[in-house]
């Protein structure tokens, strides 16, 4: 019975909400949906198409490994926390100043994780490899130092499509993808001309 009049009493969605949610939706895919040409493996199918299977064995060497420690960082793990956190603290308080102290928290909380493995990748990436791997993947540590300083710091980055969504302004984040032409234009040049750091 109870569970009977609560269907009664629930309001359903206006046109207004539905439209609303089908726009933030479709927008929210298509970013999505563009991600493909951010991703590590686009660039090891240029690296294979240009060079050879060596240099994709060694970029997928470095770029599995920056990717492992930041899907493994506190910071990352609890994006999926975090993010509805910012829906609710702004429709809590309806301030943009909650939002501000909330992002600068997140970000400083990212940092205490992010920036020692960045300097410990730095200082201790070539020791590692020489203890569990005998220089087999020598040619990648460079390689792998760029790409872990770049994939930390994109981190940084994540905090600001939440506050994107709170206002339902998920096309800047979209817009911003304008910047995949160039990605896929550099990619090709300096793969070809300087391999898997040209990658990196």
């Amino acid at each position: 019975n109870h569970a009977s009049e609560f269907c009664k009493d629930e309001r359903k969605p206006s046109k207004v909400e539905i439209r609303r949610f089908f726009i933030f939706s479709a927008k929210e895919y298509l970013f999505i949906a563009s991600a493909f040409f951010w991703d590590m493996s686009f660039d090891i199918y240029i690296i294979a198409y240009l060079l050879d299977t060596v240099s994709t064995g060694l970029f997928n060497f470095a770029s599995s490994i920056s990717f492992f420690l930041l899907h493994w960082s506190p910071g990352i793990v609890l994006q999926p926390i975090v993010s509805p956190l910012f829906v609710r603290q702004y429709s809590k308080y309806n301030d943009p100043a909650v939002l501000n102290n909330l992002f600068q928290f997140y970000n400083k909380f990212k940092a205490f994780f992010a920036f020692p493995v960045i300097f410990g990748i730095w200082l201790l990436a070539d020791k590692f490899e020489l203890i569990f791997y005998q220089n087999k993947f020598e040619a990648a540590i460079f390689a792998l130092k760029i790409l872990v300083l770049s994939v930390m710091l994109q981190a940084f980055t994540m905090p600001i499509r939440n506050i994107f969504n709170v206002f339902e302004k998920n096309e800047l984040s979209l817009y911003c993808n304008i910047v995949i032409v160039y990605r896929i234009c550099a990619s090709f040049i300096l793969i070809k001309h300087f391999g898997i750091l040209g990658a990196a």
